[in-house]
């Protein structure tokens, strides 16, 4: 690339970095998933079989491969996601430039900064993943190129299983530009080689199992999955996204299809996906309307220093004293080879301890795993077997998944181990039976 070709850039540069210096300052949000299930992936464990979860798996074996480099912890989390966010605000600017000029690139770019940061997006999860793929799939299709198109396209639906949603603008262009079949002809040639991986590692019936049949067909109907916003809540978040719908029919069913990961379980980071298109149809509008932009500039600007108001210099979440205190208490008062149970507590305790999960495979506290036939039974025979020396436990709540009691786990646990220690109120120690 000349010097030319860069200087183009330049008022990306400003923008990604001020984007990047207020997610530093702000709360971030490092999953407990995104720290355990690399980190387990690089263990050995393998997913579907030795890790049951729900989700693709495509995100979180590439931050496996992120962590041997950097190595796992909460810097090299935030590095991978603050990277991954402006890898997306290049990939918007370059689309918005090649389509509408530099000057809509440029407004693009400060309203995908904005919207990133009010939509909940400074923390590495599955939609935040999805962007730059979806993106990225939206401008090869433009560009009448259908194989590049269904690579990404295919690389998404295995990075997050809504990306599925987005087939309905992918067909309403392959069938403009008749080019369908060689779109779907890339998107099953990419799919085939993820699907004999995991035929190799004698884990696609397990895929089929947990991402499709429970992530897909049955975690949607499951007991607090479903979260619906208050009237308040819809009517501030979803202005923004109908009215670029509104604004930019071309882009509208790209929009609209990539905010459906909201539904049934309403979270602002839902949206992450539907973020760089929201940006370039609301850039689109306002660059032929000055008072346009200010009238979506504005509202926008409220929402945006509300969030820094809120959470600046806010401590990181799932960070907090009581976690860190039970990490250090495992790691002082346990061998390396020992083993760990975390019960109803947050799984990144793990990596957080250095001490790996008593069960294998690893099942994730939630309803639709551990009501499966044999399920626990199999945790039962494993914490018989490894006999870990301590479990971390939050107490049971009143409602919500906190308040999950799995009954044959619970009367292995009541009947084998003991209150030994409270480090607070919401993290208790519990110690085998001598």
């Amino acid at each position: 690339m000349t010097k030319n070709n860069l200087s183009q850039f330049w008022p990306l540069i400003p923008i990604g970095l001020t984007q990047i210096f207020v997610l530093s300052k702000i709360q971030f949000t490092p999953w407990p998933e995104m720290l355990l299930w690399p980190w387990l992936v690089n263990h050995g464990w393998l997913p579907f079989s030795d890790l049951i979860v729900a989700h693709a798996p495509l995100l979180y074996t590439s931050l496996a491969l992120w962590y041997r480099v950097m190595g796992t912890g909460l810097v090299s989390l935030k590095i991978f996601t603050w990277s991954y966010i402006f890898l997306t605000a290049i990939i918007l600017w370059v689309i918005a430039a090649k389509q509408s000029g530099k000057k809509t690139a440029t407004i693009s770019v400060i309203f995908y900064a904005l919207l990133q940061t009010v939509y909940q997006g400074n923390g590495m999860w599955f939609d935040l993943g999805l962007a730059p793929l979806i993106l990225l799939a939206y401008y090869f299709l433009k560009s009448r190129q259908p194989v590049f198109a269904g690579v990404f396209f295919a690389v998404a639906l295995f990075t997050k299983q809504t990306a599925f949603w987005l087939i309905v603008p992918v067909l309403l262009e392959t069938i403009i530009s008749r080019s369908t079949k060689r779109f779907f002809v890339s998107v099953a040639a990419i799919s085939l080689i993820i699907l004999t991986g995991l035929a190799a590692t004698r884990s696609l019936d397990n895929f089929y199992r947990w991402a499709i049949q429970a992530g897909v067909l049955n975690l949607s109907r499951t007991q607090w999955q479903s979260q619906w916003p208050a009237l308040s809540s819809a009517t501030a978040f979803l202005f923004l996204p109908l009215a670029a719908a509104f604004l930019n029919p071309r882009l509208a069913p790209w929009i609209l299809f990539a905010s459906m990961g909201t539904f049934p379980r309403w979270e602002l980071f839902h949206f992450q996906p539907a973020i760089p298109f929201i940006a370039l149809g609301l850039a689109q509008a306002s660059i032929r309307n000055k008072r346009l932009f200010i009238t979506l500039l504005v509202p926008l600007c409220l929402l945006y220093f509300k969030v820094l108001t809120r959470d600046w210099n806010r401590p990181d979440r799932f960070f907090d004293v009581d976690t860190l205190l039970a990490a250090k208490f495992i790691q002082v008062y346990t061998q390396p080879q020992d083993t760990l149970y975390v019960f109803n507590y947050w799984d990144h305790l793990y990596p957080l301890s250095n001490r790996l999960p008593a069960t294998r495979p690893f099942v994730p506290g939630f309803p639709i795993f551990l009501n499966a036939p044999g399920i626990q039974e199999a945790i039962i025979n494993n914490l018989q077997d490894k006999q870990p020396p301590y479990i971390i436990f939050h107490p049971l709540e009143s409602s919500g998944y906190g308040s999950y009691q799995p009954q044959l786990i619970w009367r292995f646990l009541t009947q084998n181990y003991y209150l030994y220690n409270k480090i607070s109120d919401q993290v208790w120690v519990l110690k085998r039976n001598n």
